[in-house]
């Protein structure tokens, strides 16, 4: 939308309205109270509210309202290792939508001229072609799609691209589902 391609995914975020406006956006969604333990080894149950949130690669920062993957060099318990694969499993099945809108609607596969001038023209363009394309999931539409071959970024990527950090004081809602993991395998 407008950004170089050469241009960190960090950037673009951290300069977006998005990210400006994103406690404001998600407060509208309310959260869910999940079951949770302290640690593995914790006998007892409590229930924590997990708020709204936007799933991202480990190159971000883990904040109340960001969730990203653990970098693989954190992955060093069984109950990370299976929150990482579900969270990763989330993000591949988003990733492999665009794809597959992608080779649907190939004026995907390059800058929308309409961004330039007009964001919210494009962002109505995008919201469009979604809901055509569920429409025609929604008519098990036959047509073959030609997917499109995307680069999956590496998810042990180091802070980069102007992604500001995390404050430590911040309660992380990617620590939350940690915990909820612990009660589930309890």
């Amino acid at each position: 939308m407008g950004w170089p391609g050469s241009v960190h995914d960090g950037r673009v975020f951290a300069n977006s309205y998005l990210k400006a406006n994103l406690e404001r956006l998600l407060n509208s969604i309310p959260s869910s109270p999940m079951a949770t333990k302290a640690s593995p080894t914790s006998h007892e149950t409590q229930h924590e509210n997990v708020p709204a949130f936007i799933l991202a690669d480990s190159a971000y920062p883990s904040t109340s309202r960001v969730v990203p993957t653990f970098k693989n060099h954190q992955c060093s318990t069984r109950d990370i290792r299976k929150l990482n694969a579900k969270l990763a499993g989330i993000r591949y099945s988003v990733e492999n939508a665009f794809g597959i809108c992608k080779g649907r609607f190939r004026l995907l596969n390059r800058p929308l001229e309409c961004a330039k001038d007009d964001v919210v023209k494009a962002s109505y363009l995008i919201t469009a072609i979604f809901v055509l394309h569920n429409f025609l999931i929604d008519e098990d539409d036959e047509t073959p799609v030609t997917p499109v071959e995307d680069s999956v970024e590496d998810d042990d990527e180091e802070n980069e691209g102007g992604i500001e950090q995390a404050h430590d004081d911040e309660i992380k809602t990617r620590d939350i589902l940690l915990r909820h993991i612990y009660w589930r395998n309890s």
